[in-house]
């Protein structure tokens, strides 16, 4: 599972728009959206961030380190 697909998971779980995960980092819409689409790369520290705040989202990116 690639980040950008654990990112679209957990947030649909937790009823997160792309507005939701975008002002949790401090950042676009926008950004989110590429996030979301696999299109870019976020930062570390707002994979951080993520990994914190929205639900599932750390559970799913470790179980792709651990499938790796």
């Amino acid at each position: 599972m690639t980040i950008a697909t654990a990112l679209k998971t957990a947030s649909r779980k937790a009823g997160w728009s792309p507005t939701k995960i975008a002002a949790t980092v401090g950042k676009s819409e926008a950004s989110a959206r590429q996030w979301l689409k696999g299109a870019t790369d976020m930062s570390a520290t707002d994979y951080q961030r993520l990994r914190e705040e929205l639900p599932g989202f750390a559970e799913l990116v470790d179980r792709k380190a651990v499938a790796a």
